[in-house]
């Protein structure tokens, strides 16, 4: 059967109203998408699929957009710097930590354009908090790479990140370590021995390329572990990845649901 003009009217008026719908997000961008469809994916919650199982929603694309920002990141870091491997990987972590991400989502308004249920509004346990904003401005990466290619998505995110994709400008003078010890002084409520220990439990590779293992201990809880060519290096991973951990829930939750302690563990080296 072949499609009536009708039909075509239906698909434009369609389009043509999510133009319309996203255009606000798009002016804010600096980029305008050929495939609305990508767009509209982007900005589907996960708890959509309550509402529509056959509707896609942003978990594929949040995966494409962690990788697409990694490497933009990285790039502008190497290009802009002449700084050490160690040096340019702290920037990047700092670059890409979810709170970094969720204030330029949040900047961008990304949750007024998210796709939810019709009875979000009675959902109780759907929050358009800093990890959904992390999630949805992946997930937008994703499909703007998609959409444009690299280099739309190098320009989307100087647009965005401007003078913090500088060496210096991007830890905003935060270290993971520090923002992690900032993080357990100012708890209300410590729990009994939250101290933050950094434990070197590995040690591999030949002495010309060797790699550490250094992982962070919270009130005697392993909270983050990170593997780097650089002590210093893997034990900011390891405190980035535990600062992660502490987001989700409050600081004496978090202990009480993080896993036991490892034995084998007493001849530890100090990182």
């Amino acid at each position: 059967m072949m499609p009536t003009k009708q039909m075509f009217l239906r698909i434009f008026d369609k389009f043509r109203h999510a133009a319309t719908e996203y255009s606000g997000l798009e002016q804010s961008l600096g980029f305008y998408f050929k495939d609305m469809e990508l767009l509209r994916t982007a900005l589907t919650h996960p708890c959509y699929k309550s509402y529509d199982k056959k509707i896609r929603d942003y978990q594929r694309l949040e995966f494409l957009g962690d990788a697409v920002l990694g490497l933009v990141f990285a790039e502008a870091l190497y290009i802009t710097s002449d700084a050490e491997e160690g040096k340019l990987t702290e920037a990047r972590i700092c670059l890409a930590r979810g709170s970094n991400l969720a204030g330029v989502a949040k900047r961008l308004q990304l949750g007024r354009y998210l796709r939810l249920p019709p009875n979000y509004g009675e959902a109780k346990n759907i929050r358009i908090g800093n990890n959904t904003n992390e999630d949805a401005l992946e997930a937008l990466f994703g499909a703007i790479f998609l959409d444009g290619g690299l280099e739309a998505a190098r320009r989307v995110a100087q647009h965005l990140f401007g003078d913090k994709l500088v060496i210096g400008n991007s830890a905003g003078g935060h270290s993971p370590k520090n923002r992690l010890q900032e993080l357990i002084q100012r708890d209300k409520r410590p729990a009994k021995g939250t101290c933050i220990e950094y434990r070197m439990v590995a040690e591999t590779g030949p002495a010309h390329a060797r790699q550490f293992t250094v992982e962070a201990w919270v009130g005697g809880k392993c909270l983050g572990r990170g593997h780097h060519n650089s002590k210093r290096v893997a034990g900011e991973m390891a405190a980035e990845m535990a600062l992660k951990h502490l987001s989700q829930k409050h600081l004496v939750n978090a202990l009480q649901g993080a896993p036991e302690t490892k034995q084998g563990h007493r001849n530890d080296k100090k990182a």
